[in-house]
């Protein structure tokens, strides 16, 4: 019932190209970690992450099935990347450190008009070369090109995208601190993330738990097992389209079967624990658990500025909210939730309290929090998409269209001569009349 409500509109809306985002937030020990289902490792469907992964699936699975024989089918490119804010550093979960096996496929940056999208990286999605793509998955078979530091995979479009180590892991220790860099048009990102091509909930939920492994955790009076760090988990989907010609437009070898090009949609499903706020005199913490909780306090209380600010903006006239100051850039958490809260995504909050009355006043301060959260207005539209078209079926479409051009300018050539012929001696006529007058 909790996904239903929570998780199932957020995910159907990033099946359909539009950003979706579900924060998991109060105070430690309520409940967070374990509504989201990574509490443990993942083995079945309990939780919102979990089911968000075999919710995606399952919906790829049904529309390759929903496809008529004969006819093309919708492309899905799915990748995850996962990383955890800890005492203000980003870090990579799904970076293997020397020695480790890498957790699976690892997608490449690329350059090009996708790399600028800060909804998805550029890939093509084809699988390894030589193996079978699932149904409704990749499209193309990969072609295999050499290159330096491994194998390289050539997608749609002839861009390399997919690597393999040759040794089968990273030589490099998995990055430690990551920038959160900003671009004009990307917004905030995080330099240097992994992501890694999956195709089935199991595949998902194995590379989860690689991740959850590399999550810390501490021990405090409130919570014996507390996330010391922000979880973060991102699924990005791209989705081909197939589009068809009309039927005049095509020729009877291609009319009806195919597809003259696809529309490619990118969006992203981002799937954030937070850390739980505490009171340091019931925790009692010490040490490192002191400094733990210090920054998690710090980027949680910039959190709620950012939303308080934002409840202002929604609320307030544009005169009054142009000048109303949203402090993103005062926490790394909130510039990796940028576009997130209150952008291009529909963002659901998860408030957990504690149900003894010993936390009154935790419990106090996270409705306050989520009634914010409430007043904030977000604008989420489906991605507009690219177009990109068979070039074989295009080129005849052109070919077609030009010679129909062509023979509709001789048919009437005569006809044209003559109206032409006739509206210059009128012209003629006309001018004069006017040099006598």
């Amino acid at each position: 019932d909790v996904y239903n409500v929570v998780g199932g509109p957020i995910v159907d809306g990033v099946l359909k190209g539009i950003n979706g985002t579900i924060l998991a937030y109060g105070q430690t020990g309520s409940g967070k970690t374990h509504s989201l289902g990574i509490l443990t490792r993942v083995s079945s469907e309990s939780g919102i992450i979990p089911r968000s992964f075999s919710h995606v699936f399952g919906a790829i699975a049904q529309a390759a099935r929903n496809t008529p024989a004969g006819m093309p089918a919708t492309q899905y490119t799915v990748t995850m990347s996962m990383l955890q804010l800890y005492l203000d550093t980003v870090q990579d979960m799904l970076a293997p450190s020397p020695g480790q096996m890498a957790p699976g496929q690892k997608v490449e940056p690329t350059a090009g008009p996708h790399a600028a999208d800060s909804s998805m990286l550029s890939h093509g999605g084809a699988g390894r070369a030589g193996t079978p793509s699932p149904a409704g998955f990749g499209g193309d078979a990969a072609s295999v090109a050499s290159g330096g530091g491994g194998s390289r995979y050539m997608g749609s479009g002839g861009i390399p995208n997919l690597r393999e180590s040759r040794s089968g892991y990273d030589a490099g220790a998995g990055p430690v601190n990551l920038n959160v860099r900003e671009d004009p048009a990307r917004g905030f990102y995080v330099e240097g993330l992994s992501e890694y091509a999956v195709r089935s909930f199991p595949e998902a939920c194995s590379l989860l738990n690689w991740g959850l492994e590399n999550r810390v955790l501490g021990a405090t009076q409130m919570n014996a097992t507390s996330s010391r760090s922000h979880t973060v988990v991102i699924l990005r989907v791209e989705t081909r389209a197939p589009v068809s010609l009309p039927p005049a437009a095509t020729s009877s070898v291609h009319a009806g079967s195919g597809a003259a090009g696809f529309i490619t949609r990118r969006s992203q499903l981002m799937l954030c624990d937070l850390a739980g706020s505490e009171r340091v005199r019931r925790t009692s913490s010490r040490g490192a658990r002191l400094e733990e909780a210090r920054a998690i306090n710090a980027s949680l209380h910039t959190l709620g500025q950012v939303i308080a600010a934002l409840s202002v903006v929604s609320t307030a006239s544009s005169a009054q909210a142009a000048r109303v100051h949203v402090p993103w850039r005062d926490s790394k958490l909130t510039r990796l939730l940028y576009g997130n809260l209150g952008g291009n995504s529909n963002t659901f909050l998860l408030a957990t309290v504690g149900p003894g009355a010993k936390n009154v006043s935790e419990s106090l301060s996270t409705l306050l929090f989520a009634s914010r959260c409430m007043r904030v207005a977000a604008a989420p539209v489906a991605s507009q998409g690219s177009a990109s078209f068979n070039g074989a079926e295009y080129a005849e479409l052109c070919s077609r269209l030009q010679g129909r051009l062509s023979s509709i300018e001789a048919t009437h050539a005569v006809e044209i001569a003559g109206m032409s012929a006739r509206y210059e001696g009128a012209l003629r006529e006309l001018s004069a009349q006017l040099d006598a007058a």
